[in-house]
Order: structure tokens, then sequence, then C-alpha cells
């Protein structure tokens, strides 16, 4: 597997890293209120791994941007 296609996660992977339900994922206004951007890879939805660490990061309370 190439490094691009490793560093892309499913809704699934998304949602469980989040601890939100795969439904609240595939919601596509929930994921532009996130901020989250996505890739199609056909009919598949992907994130790019740093885009959602990223956004994990700057969503820690306490943290630098809160």
């Amino acid at each position: 597997m190439s490094e691009i296609s490793e560093s892309l996660m499913t809704i699934e992977e998304v949602a469980e890293h989040l601890r939100v339900a795969k439904s609240t994922m595939r919601n596509k206004e929930f994921r532009q209120r996130l901020g989250l951007k996505s890739v199609r890879v056909g009919k598949s939805v992907r994130f790019r791994r740093e885009d959602v660490e990223a956004f994990v990061k700057s969503n820690v309370e306490g943290g630098k941007d809160a």
C-alpha cells in the first residue's frame, strides 16, 4: 500500500477515532461544520489522517487555539 492510501481514513475509522456514530460521520453537513475536507475515491469518502489529527488538536479544551 502506498503512503498516501495509508494516510487516508474511512468514515468508519474517523467515527471510531472521534467516538461518534458512523451515521453522524456520513452526514455531509456535520462534516462541513467540523471543517473536515473529504476525498472521494470512487463511491467512497476518505479523510486525510493529518486533517483529522489537526481537528482534534485544535479542539482540545485548554489548548492554544481553544
